[in-house]
């Protein structure tokens, strides 16, 4: 995959060089990042991703780890429009690399038809914090979120709606082949403008069958849906307040990157876990440097569990610039994550981090 990464980003690096400047207009752009950060974590800090089977201590547990390296959201991209038609490609390069954006446009009377890869319809609308730890998080674990998927997707001024590359999962007692999916994933949202104001709304569904004639839940329906809302307040520029909120009904199906609380199979039946998350971000300028704190909280609960699993985050950052573009800053960050709730009588603990993102855009 690599070597077809690097062949495809040389040859379309010539082919741009060649094709005349009147026939398409092309950018190329990059973004080079390194995280600096210190973890502290709880000594009583259990793995999330066990909490479907016996919960078991996070090996990182009790410890102070130090990272510095490539974030790995840093990036290289090109893009093109000829008339109606545009196209994009952009790659990331961490841990190795890989294809974050690759689809086409064509805009036509009643709208713009993409083909290809790109930030969904659920998903693209999600970022109103700039937390920056752990690759750039931005809170997304609090406010729903869908990531960039192989779609075909449709807008119409401000509506999108897409068919999206279906997810299927493995939980416990299920195998992630035991499934029949015979359609995609539908995704659509719709944004306001207004003045001072902006909203976005969205919402994924999905459904399968679970499939093994060996087991009592064959034929079992899975059913999964997010729905998510946001607001940008800028009335008072240099001053902005964010909000949002999201529900989910086994998420994970939707976006696995930040939803390790799976389903179930219980009494041969379907436990799903329903999900509920709200992000707060505020921010100002103050001498070019921007300042913002976040606040977020989030709720999983299974069937099966006698008390759901919550998480709490707060932190705070400032955009420090180093050239007077505004393309060279640092990010230096200071935030807080609580797991502090029992499941089965198990403290889930807790993890403080410091430390600051490099950022160089070109």
């Amino acid at each position: 995959m690599k070597k077809v990464v690097i062949i495809f980003l040389a040859a379309v690096f010539m082919l741009a060089m060649y094709v005349p400047v009147s026939a398409a207009d092309w950018n190329i752009y990059g973004s080079a990042r390194v995280q600096t950060f210190f973890t502290d974590y709880d000594e009583d800090l259990i793995n999330p991703t066990t909490l479907n089977l016996d919960p078991a201590l996070d090996p990182r547990a009790d410890t102070t780890q130090f990272e510095h390296n490539l974030n790995q959201v840093s990036r290289f991209g090109l893009q093109a429009q000829n008339g109606l038609i545009g196209g994009h490609f952009e790659a990331g390069f961490a841990p190795g690399i890989y294809t974050r954006h690759i689809y086409g446009t064509v805009d036509m009377p009643f709208g713009q038809l993409l083909v290809g890869q790109s930030w969904t319809p659920y998903g693209a609308g999600s970022f109103i914090s700039s937390q920056v730890y752990k690759n750039d998080e931005g809170g997304l674990p609090f406010i729903g979120y869908g990531h960039r998927k192989p779609m075909i997707q449709l807008s119409v001024e401000n509506f999108k709606i897409a068919l999206v590359e279906p997810q299927r999962l493995g939980f416990v007692g299920v195998e992630a082949g035991d499934s029949e999916v015979f359609l995609p994933m539908v995704q659509a949202s719709y944004d306001v403008a207004l003045d001072g104001i902006h909203l976005h709304f969205a919402g994924a569904f999905q459904t399968y069958d679970l499939e093994n004639e060996e087991e009592d839940w064959d034929g079992e329906t899975l059913n999964a849906l997010g729905v998510t809302a946001n607001a940008r307040f800028t009335m008072m520029d240099p001053m902005y307040f964010n909000i949002g909120a999201f529900y989910g009904m086994n998420h994970a199906v939707i976006d696995a990157t930040y939803n390790p609380i799976l389903p179930m199979i219980d009494d041969d039946e379907i436990a799903d876990t329903d999900t509920f998350g709200i992000l707060l971000a505020a921010g100002t300028t103050v001498n070019n440097i921007g300042l913002e704190l976040g606040f977020g909280y989030r709720q999983d609960e299974n069937d099966t569990w006698d008390d759901p699993l919550e998480t709490m985050l707060v932190y705070a950052n400032a955009n420090i610039p180093l050239s007077p573009d505004g393309n060279a800053f640092i990010v230096p960050e200071i935030g807080y994550y609580d797991y502090d709730v029992d499941i089965d009588n198990v403290d889930l603990g807790d993890k403080m981090y410091a430390g600051l993102k490099w950022q160089i855009n070109f």
